[in-house]
């Protein structure tokens, strides 16, 4: 059972009421009911439910309809309706809302829970298209290419925005209109057939036609298109791209006009032109030459094969023979070339078909891309870098969410659990570390999420097998967004320990110190025998003291003045 936040709407309390009580008992999360307009707007904005019971007709002549056309709109919020009314014209009006639903009153339980299980499935997946929709219109909208949506009629009834930039129109100036409007009238009549053999099922690849702009340019533009179908797959029109070739047709044209025009235009290019026959070089600029590295006598009906890094020769003149035959291949191209000192450079490559001295042949424009490549790839051998130097650190580095789950982990955490980086990544930290089910009381992971600031904490965790140091910090997006937290944990068991020893150390050295000064001040000793009194008051002898409150130890003997004293006998002057 789905635990949705639900949301009631009807200014019928006890009804309202029992409503919640029963949602309740099937396991929604049901917020409080309201029966007023400004009520429902202002929860609903709070709150964010996924789903709304709405009466039809509410509190002080509130319109149920209204409302719910309002919360979908600005909240995105779906709603299905509860009413006593099941007349036609109520529910002609209802259907304007878009409802997920529409529950008649007194609602029995298994209905009441079918219609919101569909309608949250339902939403779902409305939110998910639009989701997917809006990505796939950003896609779009941000596209170099022309992409473009016609009727069965010719009628343009989408277009993206890069079709203002060419035509110079805005696109409400655009949209409605028949695609033939732009066009001079002799080429809207051959363009008319070829989207008609569209339209009948074909497709149509590489057609040239032409379009006047706003300003009354001539944009020469390449199309590809095929059919437009519903979801029944009927035909309801056609859908494609286009390409303005414009320049691509002005060096044509400069070409047959004049060879000495033409060769001024295309030596002066930025970009390497070369002429393929055949499989062979029939023409290149200066910037081609300067490219490969070779003089025009030494490339001239030379095979371009020749001059193809090997690993790629096969790929390009597989594309190359597809685009001489008609077939489809991109319209642009990399690949790596040998120039005459022996480099291997890259190239970006694109072509149109020509006529060259009567004969078919391709005119294929070629751009040095080296540098940029050499650009990724070390981009491309930064990152792998940086991956082995994160997981060489020994200090323990993971990166968590919000939620929690660890999104990244190092090799030092994988060698501590014992387990592969797949099998830590997309885990609870609390339960892969911790082995709880939920967060610690004072986590810190949750304490830097509540305050965005950095904090260090000593732990004992017997899964990573020792104490640690660990800092946690928030990792921010380009807004200061905090994204995640990372945590670095360093091993300061054999830290600890050499603490605890130094600690005992200290304690003993000031336990002996004491029963040093135990020794110090004023001893009561006996004038006559030499005792001395202790600290109950009695009288012992000086060397039991001295051994009580030192360590000092004694070894009797006798002195000679005493041996001569007491053992005359034996001891003579």
């Amino acid at each position: 059972m789905s635990s949705a936040k639900l949301m009631i709407v009807d200014d019928e309390a006890v009804f309202a009421t029992d409503l919640q009580h029963r949602l309740q008992y099937l396991g929604y999360d049901v917020l409080p009911p309201v029966g007023y307009v400004s009520e429902a707007l202002a929860l609903a904005e709070r709150e964010r439910p996924d789903l709304i019971l709405m009466d039809i007709y509410l509190a002080g002549n509130g319109d149920g309809i209204n409302l719910a056309q309002e919360i979908r709109d600005q909240l995105g919020v779906p709603v299905v309706f509860i009413s006593g009314y099941a007349d036609a014209v109520v529910v002609q009006q209802a259907k304007k809302a878009e409802p997920l639903g529409y529950l008649l009153k007194p609602l029995v339980t298994y209905q009441l829970r079918a219609t919101i299980e569909l309608a949250l499935d339902r939403a779902g997946l409305e939110r998910r298209w639009r989701e997917s929709e809006a990505r796939y219109r950003d896609l779009v909208e941000t596209s170099q290419d022309l992409i473009f949506r016609l009727d069965q009629e010719g009628g343009l009834v989408y277009l993206n925005q890069a079709w203002e930039q060419t035509l110079g129109y805005r696109l409400g100036d655009i949209t409605g209109r028949r695609f033939s409007d732009f066009q001079f009238a002799a080429e809207a009549v051959l363009c008319h057939e070829a989207l008609d053999k569209v339209l009948a099922g074909g497709e149509l690849t590489g057609y040239e036609t032409a379009v006047v702009s706003k300003k009354g340019r001539v944009i020469h533009l390449r199309l590809n298109a095929k059919t437009w179908r519903d979801d029944l797959g009927r035909i309801r029109g056609l859908q494609g791209t286009a390409y303005d070739v414009t320049d691509w047709r002005k060096a044509l044209e400069a070409l047959r006009e004049s060879e000495t025009r033409y060769r001024l235009l295309v030596d002066n290019a930025s970009e390497g032109l070369a002429v393929i026959q055949v499989g062979r070089i029939r023409f290149v600029n200066d910037r081609m030459r300067q490219i490969l590295g070779y003089p025009e006598s030494e490339l001239l009906s030379k095979s371009m094969i020749m001059f193809l890094y090997p690993e790629d020769s096969a790929r390009v003149l597989d594309l190359d023979a597809k685009g001489i035959e008609g077939q489809p291949a991109p319209n642009i191209i990399e690949f790596r070339i040998l120039t005459a000192s022996g480099e291997i450079r890259w190239v970006q490559a694109s072509a149109v078909l020509i006529q060259w001295r009567e004969a078919p042949a391709s005119l294929v424009f070629f751009t040095d891309v080296t540098s940029r490549k050499q650009a990724e790839e070390q981009i491309v051998k930064a990152k792998r870098e940086w991956e082995r130097t994160f997981d060489a650190v020994q200090d323990i580095i993971c990166l968590v969410d919000s939620e929690h789950v660890i999104i990244r982990a190092n090799q030092a955490l994988a060698n501590r659990l014992r387990l592969p980086i797949d099998r830590i990544v997309g885990r609870k930290c609390y339960e892969l570390i911790h082995n709880r089910s939920e967060p610690l009381e004072h986590c810190p992971h949750a304490q830097v999420l509540a305050t965005d600031r950095s904090m260090t904490i000593d732990i004992k965790e017997e899964a990573l097998g020792g104490d640690f140091m660990v800092n946690v910090s928030a990792l921010h997006d380009d807004q200061g967004k905090v994204i995640g937290i990372i945590h670095v944990a360093r091993e300061i068991t054999e830290l600890k320990r050499i603490q605890a020893e130094r600690e005992s150390f200290i304690g003993q050295l000031q336990a002996a110190m004491t029963e040093v000064k135990r020794l110090s001040g004023l001893l009561p000793i006996c004038a006559s025998c030499k005792k001395i009194r202790n600290d109950q008051g009695y009288w012992e002898q000086i060397e039991a003291y001295i051994e009580t409150h030192s360590g000092a130890e004694f070894s009797h003997s006798i002195c000679p003045d005493c041996a001569r004293k007491l053992y005359p006998q034996f001891y003579k002057d």
